[in-house]
């Protein structure tokens, strides 16, 4: 059983006043349409560290064909995670110094 794309379902379709554009043309621009809207929604959600919208906008994706546009989105909020969280860990307590402090060292003293 093969299944048909959506393009191919609305081949036959007549542009009409309503909308004058060829099905695959007006799928496309609401496509887009559907893009925007879920990166910014998703990116919304992110900066608000909402894990649930985050996840829901990360699952929408798939169902318009935008695998690759979502994974780039969730791959941008991981990174920013990460920053976030190493800047936030270096600014706090920093846990490598390279250089020694300077103190004066006390002198021995040997009895003699």
């Amino acid at each position: 059983m093969s299944t048909l794309s959506i393009v191919e379902v609305f081949a036959d379709v007549q542009p009409t006043p309503q909308y004058p554009q060829p099905p695959a043309q007006q799928l496309a621009e609401l496509r887009d349409i559907l893009l925007h809207t879920f990166r910014t929604e998703f990116d919304a959600a992110a900066e608000k560290k909402d894990q649930a919208g985050v996840s829901r906008f990360f699952r929408l994706w798939p169902g318009i064909g935008a695998e690759k546009e979502g994974l780039e989105a969730y791959g941008d909020f991981v990174v920013g995670l990460v920053k976030a969280r190493s800047s936030g860990a270096t600014k706090r307590e920093p846990h490598l110094r390279l250089i020694p402090p300077l103190t004066k060292k006390p002198r021995h003293q040997f009895i003699t």
